[in-house]
């Protein structure tokens, strides 16, 4: 059985000679044509073509990224007459560095640094203008003194100068924060570019690596290929803008994968797909050690043991519990879902075993400069249920609530939010994960137009009880809301009693009394307010806590 192994052996080495002497090598020139991305890596697929005669054929896939896995290449080729027979991965070093990548990469920063200036002058006009408004607002304060000296200005004369203010103070706010995001997301790319031109040394051998395919041709004819490999340094995550249109009961939510990467290789005009699926935990379940527990004169005479004989380990408890990962299993080529031309396109939705695939309709670039790019999953209107809801004890601002149904087929998964009224940005907040046909409430911002105050009235200390004496603090708060919109509302206001956890410990809500309004389990108390236009609204609360005489008691503010 030896022998034969090694007379294999022998031949495989003699075949692999013979194979190369014969062989004729080639560089092909590819292009990425469809990424996948994950959490931490990509999936990259890359085509080229060539056309071979018949015979042996080494053919290089040259200048891939080094941080490519070389365990996930595979390649696949279309032609009835070749047959693949070696796939490997080999590191290369180019003796010089190419003229054209520091010329394409000098011009890159030119034009970054040239944008960025003239978003500088941009945004410092609009300081300035903002400043004038400001000092407007103060002027215009310290006339009013003056003025009402002389004529009487009416109330509308001075809405339409408060308004004006707002209006425009707003607009160069929102105005300011979009240039500014543009202004960093540029230093961004101008700051990589930047590194990568430092890091080319011209003096230097650069390395890179190629994929190398052995095939065997029996016909002259054409040959396509397809080479796939995963790729780390890229990342995705959501990123949503909710657009609030009150009159029509609906919000437009914009559902965005914000892509980044530094492989090294820019993608250009490539099919995309996000995927939730996480290849870095692995696919196979750890298995548990064994758990043993012991007296602790046995572990020292253990210990004892190993210092005599030696460091033996008995336990089977592992020091690190390293999980390793396989190389990923995926398909080498991916059916990207045919769109056609959408006036709001959205991702096609591949719902596979244990994750999601978004299938973004649109050709996308994703440059290799670390920087998070834009791409559209979907755009959807939903109906929403819209209340306004305030805690004054903690937030003295009443918030506009959306009741939403997620009825697309797309799940949105946890992330940042931006909300918009009309055409002001408000906000930024965020959701949970939330699957298809399910309901979830997005808070939208502060309405400054409805106005809520909690007043802190008394706190009185009485002493009851004839054998045993007991404290008992009384607390009152005031509460008054009102409505300045131009249409009804209503408010559903939140405070909270303290919950006894010791039956010596006695909390009485007096004030409104249980039977007007009774406390959930979390002591909470819901108040829901409904006001008409110009309507003020006032209530108390008042509550005590009784509680033996010296004892100590904690959450009593």
């Amino acid at each position: 059985m030896k022998i034969l192994c090694r007379v294999l052996l022998v031949i495989f080495f003699l075949n692999s000679i013979l194979f190369h002497t014969h062989a004729e090598t080639k560089n092909v020139a590819s292009s990425i044509k469809s990424v996948t991305v994950y959490g931490d890596r990509a999936l990259v697929s890359r085509t080229a073509s060539a056309s071979l005669q018949a015979g042996n054929h080494v053919i290089v896939f040259p200048n891939i990224p080094l941080n490519i896995d070389d365990r996930s290449v595979k390649i696949s080729g279309e032609a009835m007459s070749a047959k693949i027979v070696d796939v490997r991965v080999e590191t290369s070093f180019l003796d010089t560095i190419p003229e054209e990548r520091i010329k394409v990469l000098q011009q890159k920063i030119e034009e970054l640094q040239s944008h960025i200036n003239a978003l500088n002058d941009q945004m410092r006009d609009m300081y300035n203008e903002r400043e004038f408004l400001n000092q407007i607002k103060i002027q215009s304060a310290d006339n009013i003194g003056k003025e009402l000296k002389v004529q009487r200005p009416t109330i509308d004369d001075w809405q339409k100068i408060l308004l004006f203010l707002k209006q425009n103070h707003n607009r160069i706010s929102v105005e300011y924060r979009d240039e500014e995001k543009k202004r960093n997301a540029m230093q961004h790319a101008l700051d990589a570019a930047q590194r990568q031109l430092n890091a080319i040394n011209p003096n230097a051998r650069r390395a890179a690596k190629n994929i190398v395919v052995e095939i065997e041709v029996a016909k002259a004819s054409d040959v396509k290929f397809v080479a796939t490999y995963v790729v780390f340094g890229t990342r995705w995550f959501p990123q949503y803008d909710v657009r609030v249109a009150r009159e029509a009961n609906e919000v437009q939510l914009e559902y965005r994968g914000m892509v980044q990467q530094s492989t090294g290789e820019d993608w250009t005009n490539v099919d995309l797909a996000l995927s939730t699926a996480r290849p870095d935990v692995g696919g196979v379940k750890p298995e548990l050690y064994r758990w043993y527990v012991n007296f602790a004169e046995a572990d020292i005479a253990q210990r004892e043991r190993m210092e005599k004989f030696g460091n033996v380990v008995t336990a089977e408890r592992p020091m690190i519990n390293k999980s390793t990962t396989s190389a990923v299993t995926i398909a080498t080529q991916t059916e990207m879902a045919a769109v056609g031309a959408m006036e709001e396109p959205t991702a096609a939705v591949e719902s596979q075993a244990t994750s999601v695939l978004f299938n973004i309709p649109t050709k996308a670039t994703i440059p290799s400069d670390n920087v998070a790019h834009k791409v559209t999953i979907g755009i959807e209107k939903l109906a929403a249920e819209f209340s306004y809801a305030s805690t004054p004890k903690l937030s003295p601002f009443v918030f506009l609530k959306a009741k939403v149904k997620n009825t697309t087929e797309l799940p949105l998964l946890a992330g940042a939010m931006n909300v918009f009224t009309e055409k002001e940005y408000v906000s930024q907040s965020s959701i949970k994960t939330i699957l298809p046909n399910e309901t979830f409430d997005a808070y939208l911002g502060v309405d400054q137009s409805i106005k809520i105050e909690r007043k802190f009235i008394n706190k009185t200390t009485e002493y009851t009880g004839t054998f045993s004496k007991n404290n008992k603090v009384v607390y009152e708060f005031s509460y008054t809301l009102e409505n300045t919109k131009k249409n009804d509302v209503t408010v559903v206001v939140s405070d909270h009693l303290p919950l006894s956890q010791n039956e010596k410990i006695v909390v009485e809500q007096i004030e409104p009394s249980e039977k007007e309004l009774k406390k959930n389990e979390r002591g909470e108390l819901l108040w829901s307010i409904s006001l008409k236009p110009s309507e003020k609204k006032n209530w108390k609360l008042k509550f005590s806590i009784e509680y033996p005489q010296g004892a100590n008691i904690i959450g009593i503010e």
